[in-house]
This record gives C-alpha cells, structure tokens and sequence, in this order.
C-alpha cells in the first residue's frame, strides 16, 4: 500500500477539505492510504475522526518558518526521514506554499503535487 501525505487541510469544511475527502472516501484504501500533515498547534482538523476510522495518521509537526526557518525545515526533514512509508506528498497552498515540498524532495520523496 502507497501512503501518501497530505498537505493543507484545515479545521474548516472548506472547498479545499471537501475535495480531499471525497476523494479519500473512493480511492481504494487498500492500494492508497492519506495521511495528514498539520500545523503543530492546530486543532481539531475537519473530518478529523473519520480519516482517522479510515486508516489515515494525523501528523501535527509544521512550524511556521517566520518563527525560525532552519528549525522548521530540520523537523519536517526528519518526520520525512523517520516515516519511509510516505511515498508521495499532496499540498494546496494554504500553507506558506513550496516549502514542505522542497523539504520532501530533499528527504527522497520523488512524488510531489502542488494544487
């Protein structure tokens, strides 16, 4: 199974939550499964405990780089390091954009989407 990570969800049930999920709910999670990166001290994520019955891990470790961008990008690329099982990265660009995309390719993740 492919895990994948996705990027830019929100506590809201947004445009951008409803198209993820939607998708989520018809892929075949036995071949794909999402995972979800957050900001570090967000909250509840929208469709927070239905990802979670469907098999997706909730991962709270963004920081934001106008508090420190080297600290910032050494924790992304070691949650990139410490979870081999991502094999590919999703972002809409609700988060300051390219950033975790940069950070994964330099971890070795060779899928990256930006929507």
């Amino acid at each position: 199974m492919k895990r994948i990570a996705i990027v830019g969800m929100t506590s809201n049930k947004g445009g951008i939550e409803s198209i993820i999920m939607n998708i989520y709910k018809n892929i075949d999670r036995s071949k794909i499964q999402f995972d979800f990166i957050l900001q570090h001290s967000m909250g509840t994520m929208a469709y927070e405990d239905e990802v979670i019955e469907m098999g997706a891990n909730i991962y709270r470790v963004l920081h934001p780089r106008r508090k420190g961008f080297l600290k910032s990008k050494r924790i992304l690329h070691r949650f990139f390091q410490e979870h081999p099982e991502i094999e590919g990265v999703y972002q809409h660009v609700n988060y300051p954009y390219i950033f975790p995309l940069k950070v994964a390719k330099k971890a070795g993740i060779k899928t990256r989407v930006i929507h």
